[in-house]
């Protein structure tokens, strides 16, 4: 167990320890499920980032433009966002 204080901003910083247990570095996104009262389960986000997609993508194939890519990624990143709004 580790204990973690809530900033006026409302920021917390998770510790060390449950950091590299998670494997939570940055810039990945954490899921917040509320599971009871006063309780809720911290999970590191598995699902591939819009960034990770785009960059899987083998410019040899010549399947789109780089405008292209750059509109996917963004739809992508939008759907993220809705998505992450849905389950609030």
């Amino acid at each position: 167990m580790a204990i973690a204080k809530i900033t006026s901003r409302g920021q917390v910083t998770i510790p060390k320890k449950i950091r590299e247990h998670l494997g939570a570095i940055t810039g990945k996104e954490l899921v917040f499920e509320v599971t009871g009262q006063k309780e809720a389960v911290i999970k590191v986000q598995e699902r591939p980032t819009a960034e990770y997609l785009a960059a899987s993508l083998n410019p040899k194939n010549k399947q789109g433009t780089p405008a292209e890519w750059k509109k996917t990624i963004d739809k992508s990143k939008k759907e993220q966002w809705l998505h992450q709004l849905e389950e609030i």
